[in-house]
């Protein structure tokens, strides 16, 4: 008889944390990119087709996350985390230099450190 050994190991918190907060940040420049595109706005010279590009990026760097994330490379992955705080910056974009400081420091949480490594307990949350 052979042993199936289970390699699904449960997301730490701070991992899950990590994800919404990009994914929410992805939403609201959607919204903020609809808003001003509807409305016409430019707030502080900003267009919103810079809004649009800077979203497009926060895409690509969710992508980018995902592919570390399950390749288990912490240093990728919190690579991608620093590439949301420099597409922030030409924007001034404060939730997105927020939202990246944040996570950058959710991804050094010992949890979120110990799943990139390989070591954290199967069925183990938090």
């Amino acid at each position: 008889m052979q042993t199936v050994k289970n390699n699904t190991e449960a997301k730490p918190r701070a991992l899950r944390a990590i994800f919404i907060l990009q994914i929410a940040l992805i939403v609201i420049s959607t919204g903020m990119f609809t808003v001003f595109s509807l409305k016409d706005i430019s707030l502080g010279g900003i267009q919103p087709i810079q809004i649009l590009y800077t979203t497009l990026a926060y895409v690509g760097i969710l992508g980018g996350m995902v592919l570390t994330g399950t390749k288990r490379w912490i240093w990728g992955f919190r690579l991608f985390l620093l590439a949301t705080f420099l597409v922030s910056l030409p924007l001034k974009a404060f939730i997105g230099l927020t939202v990246s400081v944040i996570t950058l420091g959710l991804s050094f949480h010992q949890k979120a450190r110990a799943y990139f490594h390989g070591s954290l307990a199967v069925g183990v949350a938090g």
